[in-house]
């Protein structure tokens, strides 16, 4: 489906033949791009995954496809505007999106080749599928995180992720053939934080990814992430350590104040 996308770029330019200064100007333009439009039957589903939706107050399941070497998650209305409604965008939005590439862009703006070279790339994080509205997305994970001080203040969870945080150890990861593995590990971490709140939750967890071709699972934490924040990881195994509240309270703090000295 073809769409025109406006953009803007720098031209330099002469005002007369007399002028031996050149001048520069903001120059807005239309490219058209062509955007797959495709059926549910011409892309490959791969994972069907549930997770919790804060809109809808629950959990919600969603396909994630391949197409072209990538995978696509449906895209929201709500991504692209505050405020709008919380469902799948379709082509009338995209229409939107493109007319208003050309405010997403820096004020520093290059010449119209490398201006219109972004233009083009931008559409390419674009597909439709029955009319509906997708973007890329990472393979999808389980992660386990930690909040709060442990013994119940603030607690274990297991969730979908997909993308890595550069802040969260990879032995927190699991890919998406090894649920069991990871939800055993959250309550080995959950029981040693003294999160006891947290385990009938992490037993009756409804997070889940359904895999549908397991040639799509190329995850591996162990291998593709790195250890985390380490000061984060040290006040972590403090809480992992502490007896109650308080103990966790007093040793973040000195823990925090030596790191503070340090910077």
């Amino acid at each position: 489906m073809k769409f025109g996308i406006n953009y803007r770029y720098n031209e330099t330019y002469l005002p007369t033949s007399r002028c031996r200064s050149l001048r520069h100007r903001e120059v807005n333009t239309t490219v058209e791009v062509e955007i797959p439009s495709l059926t549910r039957d011409q892309v490959h589903p791969v994972f069907r995954v549930t997770e919790y939706d804060m809109y809808k107050s629950g959990f919600v399941t969603e396909m994630i496809y391949q197409y072209d070497n990538r995978l696509w998650k449906v895209s929201l209305k709500d991504n692209f505007r505050c405020g709008a409604p919380h469902e799948p965008a379709t082509a009338e939005n995209l229409k939107e999106i493109f007319n208003r590439y050309k405010r997403q862009q820096c004020i520093q703006l290059g010449s119209q080749e490398d201006e219109l070279a972004l233009a083009v790339k931008y559409s390419k994080e674009f597909l439709l599928i029955d009319n509906e509205l997708y973007h890329p997305c990472g393979e999808p994970m389980y992660n386990i995180t930690t909040f709060g001080l442990g013994n119940n203040h603030g607690g274990t969870g297991f969730f979908v992720e997909y993308n890595y945080n550069p802040n969260i150890p990879n032995r927190n990861y699991f890919n998406a053939l090894h649920r069991t593995e990871a939800i055993e590990y959250a309550l080995r971490v959950a029981a040693k934080r003294g999160d006891t709140e947290s385990i009938p939750h992490l037993c009756n967890s409804q997070y889940n990814i359904e895999v549908l071709d397991t040639h799509a699972v190329h995850r591996n934490p162990m291998r593709d992430h790195g250890s985390g924040d380490a000061f984060l990881n040290m006040l972590d195994s403090i809480c992992s350590s502490s007896n109650s509240i308080g103990e966790a309270v007093a040793l973040v703090m000195c823990a925090t104040a030596a790191e503070m000295k340090t910077k």
